[in-house]
């Protein structure tokens, strides 16, 4: 048991790491050490990827809202299951959103702060709201699923 609970840490923290950076690369672009800036382009050919993976061309205009808005959603979004997932055993789970809501908005307020080429848009922040709010209704409704989930995979599962 201890070896999955520690295995399940250890996922936890890569996920949550990988969040941070992807965030700050994405956010902070232009403001970031030299050597992280490849990163942005990996993770635009990593989409690129994807849709061609899927056979699908997600243009700008498929949004019904901003393009760059539903992308704030979307990364805030998936910042929100990794740490609510992740935490959500530990720390209250509506304590965790509004930590998720700062940090983001903290993000927002630094880029008009520390880079050249982005600038502060209240819609971009209303889109890290937006996903992160999402992602807390998601992680609350299906915490009880993971969790069965969870205990039904564990050791004890196979002598029963």
């Amino acid at each position: 048991m201890a070896a999955s609970q520690n295995l399940r840490r250890v996922v936890f923290a890569i996920f949550a790491l990988g969040f941070s950076v992807a965030a700050t690369v994405l956010s902070l672009s232009d403001a970031v050490p030299v050597f992280v800036r490849p990163l942005k382009a990996m993770l635009t050919m990593a989409g690129h990827m994807i849709e061609r993976i899927l056979n699908i061309n997600i243009s700008r205009d498929a949004f019904p809202i901003a393009f760059d808005t539903a992308g704030h959603a979307a990364i805030w979004g998936f910042g929100m299951l990794i740490v609510g997932y992740g935490l959500r055993r530990r720390v209250w789970v509506p304590l965790l959103s509004a930590l998720m809501i700062i940090i983001s908005l903290g993000f927002e307020l630094l880029q008009g702060v520390y880079t050249a080429t982005r600038t502060v848009s209240v819609t971009d922040g209303l889109g890290n709201v937006a996903g992160i709010l999402l992602a807390t209704l998601i992680v609350v409704a299906s915490g009880p699923l993971v969790d069965w989930w969870i205990d039904r995979s564990g050791p004890g599962a196979l002598q029963a």
